[in-house]
């Protein structure tokens, strides 16, 4: 039997792909190229117009200058350069009433409860979470118009460490994915995901002497590229990946090199893998992906095994 709110889910999504009511335009804010591209690739499946930004501060100047091009929702991620979806969230909202600003939703990984009451006090309508999976957004737009602020979110609160058993790919997001975009697409996601990955593993490279001796900055940096490779990786469906950088991200310095090593391994052996489920190829492109992945990997764990830990 299909559990009750399961029911409730499929029939306010079953309406989706026969909708024939005009786009709503959605603004996506995030700072990383291949989590736009898997937003822009979901939403317009479900029949969503979508403008994407990089960061904050162009999601407010989006707005500002919109014109009479409005937005029906913005989706926020919550750490971004340049500037953060909090403080952008909050620069929309002083737009009004020049500016009819729409409903605002967070979008993150993995938000647990303090992340919530974090979103929640800071003014946001609602509150999803990546992966964002079809019918996500207009469930959350059905709540909202009802008065109903608390959106379900999907979290996992867990202690395990035994990442070995976990399933390296999420096979519900990569079906997803693979459904909704063409093959050529799919390729451009990969490439820019892997570029993403490469440039955040280069910045932990950079200051993991200073991370496992506790220096604050270093420490920040470096949870802040943790964070990124996270949602990336939940986002394209590498789930092992996302659930040990959920890990890492908020590790003190002692945990760090082991979580550090068996998130790199992950992320090394899950590219071929990735590459077949999503291309649904038996030949694997060695082309998708930093070519240098492996060595990015080792010199991170020699920089580490290097640092003189305090």
């Amino acid at each position: 039997m299909i559990p009750s709110d399961d029911i409730l889910y499929l029939q306010q999504i079953a309406h989706l792909h026969n909708d024939t009511r005009p786009a709503k335009h959605v603004l996506v804010a995030d700072d990383n190229h291949a989590n736009r591209l898997i937003a822009k690739t979901i939403l317009e499946r479900d029949n969503y117009k979508v403008t994407l930004a990089r960061n904050g501060l162009e999601a407010v100047e989006a707005v500002e200058t919109a014109k009479n091009q409005t937005y029906d929702i913005i989706l926020m991620d919550i750490l971004m350069p340049v500037m953060g979806g909090i403080k952008a969230l909050r620069r929309i909202k002083d737009l009004a009433p020049a500016i009819k600003t729409p409903p605002i939703f967070a979008i993150t990984a993995f938000c647990n409860p303090a992340d919530q009451h974090r979103c929640r006090v800071a003014g946001f309508d609602a509150i999803l979470t990546k992966p964002l999976k079809h019918g996500d957004v207009e469930i959350a737009l059905k709540q909202f118009s009802f008065g109903i602020v608390n959106t379900p979110i999907k979290h996992t609160i867990d202690k395990d460490l035994n990442f070995d058993n976990l399933e390296v790919l999420d096979h519900t997001m990569i079906d997803q994915l693979r459904l909704s975009g063409s093959q050529s697409a799919l390729e451009n996601i990969q490439t820019k995901f892997w570029t993403d990955i490469e440039s955040n593993s280069q910045l932990i490279k950079t200051v993991l002497p200073g991370a496992l001796n506790a220096a604050p900055q270093a420490l920040t940096s470096l949870r802040e590229s943790v964070h990124s490779i996270k949602g990336l990786s939940a986002s394209i469906g590498l789930y092992r990946a996302a659930h040990i950088a959920r890990h890492l991200q908020n590790a003190p310095p002692n945990q760090i090199g082991m979580l550090l090593k068996a998130l790199f391994e992950t992320l090394y052996v899950s590219k071929a893998q990735l590459n077949a489920a999503l291309l649904q190829s038996s030949c694997p492109k060695t082309s998708l992906g930093p070519p240098n992945l492996n060595q990015t990997h080792e010199a991170i764990l020699q920089n580490g095994a290097n640092a003189q830990i305090k």
